[in-house]
């Protein structure tokens, strides 16, 4: 609620985020949601997808966002 009218976009249908201290093993690696970005009041969001990849190249997973900047 810090910047009025300004949106938070992120996807909880998907953890964004794994523990790095061990290898990762579906199931058994703590995961959570972290990652989100922030859209100013002249960008409105059309799609947020995100993308299980079950962190094969990274402690993060990839977020697809669509979004038009408005008049």
């Amino acid at each position: 609620d810090f910047l009025e009218n300004w949106k938070k976009i992120y996807s909880d249908s998907v953890p964004s985020n794994r523990r790095i201290k061990t290898p990762y093993t579906k199931g058994q690696t703590l995961t959570t949601v972290i990652d989100f970005y922030i859209a100013s009041p002249n960008i409105s969001v059309v799609n947020v997808k995100p993308h299980d990849m079950d962190f094969l190249f990274s402690d993060h997973q990839p977020l697809l966002i669509c979004f038009i900047l408005n008049d």
